[in-house]
């Protein structure tokens, strides 16, 4: 049996302390408003007080540093745009963000760097924009979003790899002090990122960059964010701190469900929630809008509208998400982020600021407005809302502050020194994760409330043991401190840091258990099943995937539905990893032919109706051979011009849309093309919510298990707009793949054996 871990918690735990400035790169910014607030700019020449009205917001400026604008003749550089641009930034104490980016017609044919010459001079070129700039406190970012379809003609890891390693190296030897990071990725994604930390990004890079956009609250980004933390720790050289950085993120006011009101809540937030999580640097999606369709969502991501007024001050006619962005950066100039401390709910923040020794506080809900307690000591209140506007003065109690919050924040600032709150700030700070190997017993804290004679409530401290294994969820670990008979409460999470995960993919009467090792750890174990005789399982250190078909193990045929029971079972009798599933075919699908299919399902385009397409569904099998499961497949054949495009393939057939209850996933056997086109799928609830999980570039040639995930992740639209699941669910599209918007997309991919996980 494993020894108690709540000491080595600690020292585990202090690889994650908040970003300090001696450890970090030291162009970075502090945890420190309004050091790293930033926006999104899409010009060198600003428009006469264009950049006064911004800079009363904002403290960085992101934008693109143009290859093919600098470099109009091989080895001939003309920077004098963005000094122009700098400039400015300089008259008004505003930083720049530079994206090294696109390619350049003089190489590669224009598209994205991948040969020799094109990587080496894209090397020579940056490391000259560098080495111009040298002191002037820019940062340099590696490209934008290359893991979709700015990455020329396609998404390419491996291409951006080698770009990556000799810019890097360009850089080093020209100008070695500059701040150089990647990779600037659309959403977090997790597979990229690995990728280029694997080939030594973080000894490359002083940061790592990520646009973790979505449709519903900013706040929903921590476990994304904790996911990456761990992921950095693995693969960054001992003792250099890597942070994140949010390089770009917005919300555009034209999606449905949102608008003005909706964005001006989220952009505060978003900040606070970047600072929350140790993210130094948040750039927000747009400056202005770029236009005035009202359908278009590009159009409206700007915090401040279209339509220039010369000669006026200001500029631009602000959204409140600009105001917001000011209230912000002003309310809380120069104070330090301090600490997150605990409510009630985890829906519900509060968020302690210090500057020196005065403080204040930021208060919200994620949820409806209620009533909550502010842990503080008697006194009152200055309270300002997120747009500036000053509310009523309150006054705290014997017990703390009672205070309706909403989603929209509230500032709040004691106008006497607070006991209470200065306790809270000096209190040390527990870090964002405490890092846990499996298996292990990890003590949480926890406390009651007793009543003595005199009929007060003491509160008694009481410890829990928990067990975590190597798949279990996160455990809340919890720290308490008592001032004044109110209590104080931080919360942290102990992540395992070698996890393993069974996927049970159906193969007709067998069952494939693929076995994931992300850490990397060397293991050995085996594989028990519910049917068949235990398999040995041994992975070397390195290895993270393992294979092992189980034969038997399903109780019934291919038209029936089945459960079954895996485990994983290590040296250790603590070491066990257990997986139970339940497969629900879809209706009919094991006797599908060419004579049922147009009573069963369609294919019909979709996106941009300028943008032409063709696609076609057929039931055939791929000249390789069936899918493991057996039973017939669907092919779809397409062609898609460049742009916004993809195929949609909806069930017709009532008793194929009606998804099985409380189904956890839609799984199927898919036969790849490696056109790195996407697939997804979509359903909707009883509310009238589309939901369009996030499904997985097919980046892989034959067949191949893949799931989505109906949990209410990924996009989602209409009805209660709420992002809950409101049961009964209903199938909308089976399959819908989704086009990387590049020349000469054609091709086929096969489907087979669609099935509910339960």
């Amino acid at each position: 049996m494993k020894p108690f871990l709540f000491g080595a918690l600690a020292l585990l735990a202090s690889a994650t302390l908040p970003v300090l400035a001696q450890n970090q790169h030291p162009a970075l910014p502090l945890l420190r408003v309004p050091q790293g607030a930033g926006i999104n700019i899409h010009f060198t020449d600003p428009q006469p007080g264009e950049m006064k009205m911004l800079a009363d917001g904002y403290r960085f400026v992101r934008m693109d540093f143009s290859w093919g604008g600098t470099e109009k003749e091989k080895g001939v550089y003309d920077f004098s745009a963005y000094d122009r641009l700098l400039k400015s930034c300089d008259e008004h104490k505003v930083r720049a963000l530079f994206i090294l980016d696109y390619g350049n017609n003089l190489y590669d044919d224009g598209l994205s760097p991948h040969t020799d010459e094109g990587r080496a001079a894209m090397g020579k070129w940056a490391a000259a924009a560098v080495t111009h700039f040298k002191g002037r406190g820019v940062l340099w970012e590696m490209f934008n979003e290359p893991n979709i379809g700015f990455w020329k003609p396609k998404p390419n890891v491996n291409d951006y790899i080698l770009m990556d390693k000799a810019v890097a190296a360009a850089i080093r030897q020209a100008a070695p002090g500059e701040c150089y990071f990647g990779a600037a990725t659309s959403t977090i994604d997790m597979k990229f990122l690995e990728a280029c930390f694997q080939s030594g990004a973080l000894e490359r890079w002083d940061a790592v960059s990520v646009h973790p956009y979505r449709q519903n609250d900013p706040e929903t980004v921590a476990g994304e964010y904790r996911n990456l933390r761990m992921l950095i720790e693995r693969y960054k050289p001992k003792n250099k701190v890597v942070p994140i950085i949010s390089g770009e993120w917005g919300y555009s006011t034209a999606w449905d469900k949102f608008n003005y009101e909706r964005q001006g809540k989220y952009l505060p937030r978003q900040w606070m929630t970047n600072l929350m999580n140790d993210v130094p640097i948040s750039i927000f999606y747009d400056w202005h809008d770029d236009g005035v369709d009202p359908k278009e969502s590009e159009h409206h991501f700007g915090t401040v509208e279209n339509q220039t007024f010369a000669g006026r001050d200001p500029i631009y006619n602000p959204k409140p998400s600009y105001t917001a962005a000011k209230t912000l950066t002003h309310f809380f100039d120069g104070y330090d982020f301090n600490k997150r401390l605990a409510l009630v709910s985890p829906d519900d923040y509060l968020l302690l600021f210090t500057k020196g020794a005065s403080l204040k506080l930021a208060v919200w809900t994620t949820k409806e407005a209620h009533e909550i307690t502010v842990p503080a000591s008697a006194g009152r209140f200055r309270v300002t809302d997120y747009l500036g506007a000053t509310q009523p003065e309150m006054t705290a109690v014997t017990g703390g502050l009672k205070l309706q919050i909403s989603d929209g924040p509230l500032y709040l600032e004691p106008t006497v020194s607070n006991t209470i709150l200065r306790s809270a700030a000096t209190w040390a700070r527990v870090p964002l994760d405490m890092f846990v190997k499996a298996p292990n017993r990890v003590k949480t804290g926890g406390f009651s409330l007793i009543t003595d004679r005199t009929g007060n409530q003491i509160p008694i401290a009481q410890i829990k043991e928990v067990l975590v294994t190597r798949n279990s969820s996160n455990q809340m670990v919890r720290r308490f401190k008592w001032v004044e008979g109110v209590t104080l409460r931080q919360t942290s999470e102990a992540v395992v840091t070698n996890p393993l995960r069974l996927t049970l993919s159906p193969a007709g009467q067998n069952l494939v258990v693929k076995v994931e090792n992300p850490s990397g750890e060397a293991l050995s174990g085996r594989i028990v099943g519910n049917y068949n005789e235990p398999q040995n399982i041994v992975f070397n250190t390195g290895e993270t995937e393992k294979t092992v078909s189980l034969r038997g193990a399903q109780a019934t045929g291919f038209s029936g539905g089945w459960e079954t029971k895996v485990r994983f079972e290590g040296t250790d009798p603590l070491d066990v990893v257990e997986e139970k599933r339940g497969f629900s075919p879809i209706w009919q699908m094991h006797v599908l032919n060419e004579v049922s299919l147009p009573k069963d399902y369609k294919i019909t385009p979709d996106g941009d109706a300028k943008i032409e397409s063709e696609q076609t569904l057929s039931v055939e099998q791929p000249a390789e051979g069936p899918s493991p499961a057996d039973g017939p497949s669907l092919r779809l054949t397409y062609r898609f011009a460049p742009g916004w495009k993809f195929a949609n393939l909806q069930p017709m057939n009532k008793s194929i849309q009606k998804m099985a209850a409380q189904a956890k996933a839609l799984g199927m056997w898919i036969y790849g093309d490696n056109s790195g086109n996407v697939l997804r799928m979509r359903y909707r609830d009883a509310g009238g919510q589309t939901f369009q999980p996030n499904g997985t570039s097919v980046n892989w040639q034959g067949w191949k298990y893949f799931e989505f995930p109906l949990d209410g992740s990924g996009g989602h639209w209409g009805g209660a707009a709420d992002g809950k699941l409101h049961y009964p669910l209903q199938l909308e599209s089976l399959l819908i793949f989704d086009s990387i918007k590049s020349e000469n997309n054609r091709g086929a991919i096969y489907l087979s054996a669609p099935m509910w996980i339960y």
